[in-house]
């Protein structure tokens, strides 16, 4: 979409269409310590990227106090 396509694009410049945006989904990052047993050095990421620029990124340690 273009926006001379779209009379909304200069008024509301921050929406975008859902076939702009990807979302990036880890659920095991770590996968070989996970096999390893070491559960603190797992994470979960998810990333947004909208029109190809980075806009959210969120890593969680679902294990982070589970050893302590």
């Amino acid at each position: 979409m273009t926006p001379e396509a779209d009379f909304n694009y200069y008024e509301f410049p921050d929406e975008f269409y859902e076939d702009e945006m990807e979302v990036w989904i880890d659920p095991l990052d770590g996968t070989k310590g996970f096999t390893e047993g070491h559960m603190t050095h797992i994470t979960s990421l998810i990333g947004v990227s909208i029109r190809g620029r980075p806009r959210i990124g969120i890593i969680h340690k679902p294990f982070y106090l589970e050893n302590l």
